[in-house]
């Protein structure tokens, strides 16, 4: 007995070929095991795509989050950001009148003064390219009519060389003729009382006939003697003379009046430069005129602008300004007052900040997790690309936005303003790691901070306690002393 030979009948719809590989519809089956192509949709194309720009997103967060971390430690540490220029002071009228060659043949000595180097009992204001007054700046609605003074600006000089000679000797031989002012100087017609600018022409009093331009630029300061701790604001003048603009070499010199404006007339003493500091500060030694009684200080000085809350040691947003000082262009010494800065933020209040540390471990779990996902699919011959932002939820959005106003509270918005008080913005990888949870948060308080910090601008001083910017300068010739300066 045996069972019977067991037969199978094709399916409907499906047949044997001559090759006996057993084929369904048209999927082919067999030892030549075949899968028809599919083809992909453009409803799937358009999905794939916008995933894909989901994963670029995810990526620019984590990006942000990253460098809002790092900063994070920097700002609590009180790292220096990176030097930069803060604008170039244009005096735009004083070249014309000087002219390329020697400073007896120009124009302004020719022209103006007759060719007559006599003193004048008067200071010269360049008005235009062809017009000069004995009074004042008429184009110039802030006008200040005591700083530009003859007699301040001949004061200022004149205390310069006093002072100065001992050192410096050749001033001692110096005569003023008559101080020039170029009324389109920045500090002149913004009203800028902690900066000025002059054009002194002089004369040699054992020659009259040589004459030369000695300019000086006067800035309100504020200096440090570290070793002494001994800090206050100070008045710093830089100065060279030129008689012939077709030299290649200016030799500048600086004289600093220790504690101006609470001296009656600033007590100038030479200083040499040795370098910049590290935090932006000009590094000078001093060379007394004797030793025994006045000893070499070592000091730091820079024009300081910024704003702090609370204290400097808490939390602050401050540049140290200092000018370029050109040793090899005279014209471009004279017609160019360059600022450059080094910011200083620090905040003691931005480890709260650390919460950007934890969405950003959250965004490395969420994209190592899609991109293993995606992985395996591709291994199994598919082209998949799931959600990256699947993992959060509204709740969880609300979540890290009440994390995002926590922090802000508890930092008081400083990072917001160390973004709004600059020009470029200092830390900006804190307020664009938060941008995805709040797009507009920052837009009222760039109207909270409308100074930027630029040594062109005006001082400015509230006294009803809104304002958070305040200058740290004397007024020159006022004999207004400083205030606290960075005052919320």
């Amino acid at each position: 007995m045996g069972a019977p030979n067991a037969q199978v009948s094709p399916t409907k719809g499906s047949s044997f070929d001559a090759k006996g590989t057993h084929t369904i519809g048209n999927v082919r089956m067999g030892g030549g095991q075949r899968l028809k192509k599919k083809r992909i949709t453009r409803v799937q194309l358009i999905n794939l795509v916008r995933r894909v720009m989901g994963v670029g997103a995810a990526l620019m967060c984590l990006t942000n989050y990253l460098r809002a971390t790092i900063v994070t430690f920097q700002v609590l540490r009180g790292s220096p950001v990176d030097p930069r220029s803060f604008g170039t002071m244009e005096f735009e009228l004083i070249l014309g009148y000087i002219g390329n060659g020697s400073i007896g043949d120009s124009p302004l000595v020719q022209n103006i003064l007759g060719g007559d180097t006599t003193p004048r009992d008067y200071a010269l204001f360049l008005e235009n390219e062809t017009v000069t007054s004995t009074e004042n700046c008429s184009a110039a609605e802030l006008f200040n009519a005591e700083i530009y003074s003859n007699k301040f600006l001949r004061a200022n000089f004149e205390s310069v060389i006093t002072r100065g000679s001992y050192n410096l000797t050749q001033l001692s031989d110096l005569e003023l003729v008559v101080p020039v002012v170029d009324c389109t100087s920045p500090p002149l017609v913004d009203n800028d009382p902690s900066l000025l600018r002059v054009f002194n022409v002089v004369r040699r009093k054992s020659n009259p006939q040589d004459v030369s331009l000695v300019t000086t630029s006067v800035s309100i300061q504020d200096y440090r003697i570290p070793e002494a701790n001994r800090m206050g604001p100070a008045i710093v003048t830089t100065l060279f003379s030129v008689s012939d603009m077709k030299t290649t070499k200016v030799d500048q010199h600086i004289v600093i009046g220790l504690d101006y404006a609470f001296t009656h007339e600033p007590l100038y003493e030479v200083y040499s430069l040795e370098s910049v500091s590290t935090d932006g500060y000009w590094n000078l030694t001093s060379i007394p005129e004797n030793v025994v009684v006045n000893p070499v200080k070592a000091v730091l000085t820079a024009r300081r602008r910024g704003f702090y809350l609370g204290a400097e040691s808490e939390q602050s947003n401050i540049r140290n300004l200092i000018w370029n000082i050109d040793k090899t262009s005279p014209s471009r010494a004279m017609s160019q007052w360059e600022w450059r800065g080094q910011p200083l933020i620090f905040d003691s209040w931005a480890w709260v900040h650390g919460i950007h540390l934890i969405f950003c471990v959250q965004t490395i779990f969420s994209l190592s997790v899609l991109a293993l996902i995606v992985y395996r699919n591709v291994r199994d011959g598919k082209v998949w690309i799931g959600d990256s932002f699947a993992s959060l939820s509204n709740s969880t959005l609300m979540v890290r936005g009440l994390l995002v106003f926590f922090s802000w509270h508890s930092a008081r918005t400083n990072s917001l303003g160390n973004r709004a008080c600059r020009p470029d913005g200092h830390v900006p990888e804190s307020v664009w790691a938060r941008r995805p949870c709040f797009q507009r948060a920052n837009r009222p308080y760039s109207r909270r901070f409308p100074l930027r910090g630029h040594p062109r601008q005006s001082p400015t001083y509230c006294e009803d306690g809104t304002c958070h910017f305040q200058c740290c300068s004397s007024l020159l010739g006022q004999g207004i002393p400083s205030r606290n300066c960075f005052r919320h």
